[in-house]
């Protein structure tokens, strides 16, 4: 294992996501692997490019995606500074709005025009603990099972002595070979949830090209990386991965009645990103969930992605507002097509409610102390698992609390892959602490053709254990029917 340690001295990274463009509005955390290679061969640079190092970099691209231990960060905001730029030899400036020339202020005794032009620098703040690194970047062998030699530590302690930053100049930064890799954070997963960019096979002579060429280096190749897995015997709800953002800023806090409105809006804003750049296309089948049938109607009867509300519920002080959405992935989706679809996630930024205001919204990638963003808070396992959204019907039961709609719940879970469950409760009350009576959400309709379904929360128990998440009902790709597991880790 080689393995590189990176201690913050200031305490925060400051480095925007570059998924996000030239809208530096998010940071980066964890910091990508390439981001770090392009550290270390700007130090290679700095040393006068020797040779050896250049073959141990060389080696190092070759070595595939590392493992990523990330300590816990907190964002430190975006701040929009006024940074100044080269001088302008004249004493006038082009109004953008009039077409015509205007007279710059001069500085002092000197008719040299300064304009100042406005940049935004995103930061997470870390823990300013120096004793441990906080980011540790290790790749267990090199190139085809080859073992790391005495001289490639040689040189990767060498060039880590000379890495002065991480990102922008002002995340300062000491870096140490380290002997030994914490449990990771990140690994390398096919069916990870989140992408980062890693070094590549010929990415040095890549950045050598840039920098002769006086242009910025090309993106590296994009990795799924996720979090490692326990494999676990319980019976699994079709939705594994859950894609988090936290609700930040807007006009106000968004209730859980309002779940409805945000996740059909999020699912649009997805949509949109697919017809625009760089994609240009219309939102595949898992995205949208239509897809043509034979008879010319736009229906899919294949498992699709799912947005849920993660309001703060189940405590005694539980506020019932939102803390946040989640896209939950299904178990078929795979390959490029996930990369894909995660790459188009990655750019959502914003919760644009039509009439009501903006939210922005924040892709959580560390711990965070908000149990209601934490996964596992909604994946159990459990034997009991209680609505906080009411579930609703695919038919209309009649009575909505009686056997008719207990015999429908039980057919929603096998419809999902589930055991039946061995007891269903049904009221128009809430089972969790913080959630609303089922009679004041919004009756959910599929489609505008369509009638509304009725609903009510459910309470489910079942022989065995359950993994989630778990959505059911005709409502659960909007988040409708989510359930939280009542007892066991979930709890």
């Amino acid at each position: 294992m080689l393995a590189f340690g990176v201690r913050f001295l200031l305490g925060r990274s400051v480095a925007a996501d570059v998924s996000r463009g030239n809208d530096k509005d998010r940071g980066e955390w964890p910091p990508h692997p390439d981001r770090f290679f392009c550290a270390l061969v700007q130090a290679w640079g700095d040393m006068g490019r020797p040779s050896r190092e250049r073959d141990f970099l060389e080696r190092l691209e070759r070595a595939g995606a590392p493992h990523v231990y990330a300590a816990r960060a907190m964002p430190d905001g975006s701040r929009v500074s006024f940074v100044p730029v080269a001088d302008e030899w004249k004493p006038y400036y082009r109004d953008p709005n009039t077409k015509k020339d205007k007279p710059l202020p001069a500085m002092g005794s000197l008719r040299i025009g300064r304009d100042r032009k406005e940049r935004r620098f995103v930061s997470q703040a870390v823990e300013l603990d120096l004793s441990e690194p906080h980011v540790v970047i290790g790749w267990p062998e090199a190139h085809e099972n080859e073992r790391w030699t005495v001289g490639d530590f040689e040189s990767a302690a060498c060039l880590s002595r000379h890495v002065a930053y991480l990102g922008h100049s002002s995340s300062i930064v000491a870096v140490d070979v380290v002997p030994e890799l914490p449990d990771p954070t990140w690994v390398p997963d096919d069916q990870g949830t989140l992408l980062l960019r890693v070094p590549h096979e010929n990415r040095l002579k890549l950045l050598e090209d840039a920098f002769h060429a006086g242009r910025r280096p090309p993106l590296a190749t994009w990795s799924p990386y996720g979090q490692p897995r326990v494999i676990s015997p319980e019976p699994n709800a079709p939705w594994r991965d859950m894609v988090i953002f936290r609700i930040q800023g807007g006009p106000h806090r968004l209730p859980l009645v309002a779940s409805l409105r945000a996740t059909r809006c999020l699912r649009e804003q997805l949509k949109g990103v697919f017809r625009a750049s760089p994609f240009h296309e219309e939102p595949p089948e898992v995205v949208s969930g239509r897809a043509p049938s034979t008879s010319g109607h736009p229906v899919t009867r294949s498992l699709h992605l799912a947005f849920a509300p993660l309001p703060d519920v189940a405590h005694v002080h539980a506020g019932g507002h939102l803390l946040g959405l989640a896209i939950l992935l299904p178990d078929t989706l795979e390959g490029d097509e996930r990369r894909r679809v995660l790459a188009a996630i990655a750019s959502l930024a914003h919760l644009d409610l039509e009439g009501i205001g903006r939210w922005r919204l924040e892709r959580q990638t560390f711990d965070t102390a908000l149990h209601g963003l934490v996964p596992e808070t909604w994946a159990g396992p459990s034997k009991t698992w209680a609505t906080v959204t009411p579930m609703s019907f695919d038919r209309d039961p009649g009575d909505p609390l009686g056997e008719s709609a207990r015999e429908g719940v039980a057919v929603a879970c096998a419809r999902l892959g589930l055991p039946r469950p061995t007891e269903v409760t049904l009221s128009p009350a809430p089972f969790v602490a913080g959630v609303e009576s089922a009679r004041e959400f919004p009756l959910f309709r599929p489609s505008p053709n369509t009638l509304r379904r009725r609903h009510a929360h459910v309470l489910l128990t079942f022989d065995e254990p359950i993994r989630g998440p778990l959505v059911i009902g005709a409502g659960r790709y909007l988040g409708y029917g989510l359930c939280r597991p009542v007892g066991g880790s979930g709890a």
